[in-house]
């Protein structure tokens, strides 16, 4: 994030807190451009969430939830 906020505006985060206010440097991290590193992490993260989430569906409950008659999954 730190490499990002540096790269897109020119922020030294060293410098948070006298040149430009923690408020300030989280309105521009939750705007940072989809090709920034955090962005790109963020995306690998959340879509590694959502293949956990789709690999802990229990194939019998699925079937219920759906309508279809046991044993016929």
């Amino acid at each position: 994030m730190e490499a990002d906020l540096q790269q897109a505006y020119g922020l030294d985060l060293e410098r948070m807190g006298e040149a430009f206010s923690v408020r300030h440097a989280a309105a521009l991290v939750a705007m940072l451009p989809a090709s920034s590193r955090t962005a790109a992490r963020m995306a690998a993260e959340d879509a590694r969430r959502a293949e956990e989430r789709r690999m802990d569906v229990d194939p019998a409950e699925l079937a219920r939830a759906l309508g279809i008659p046991e044993g016929r999954l």
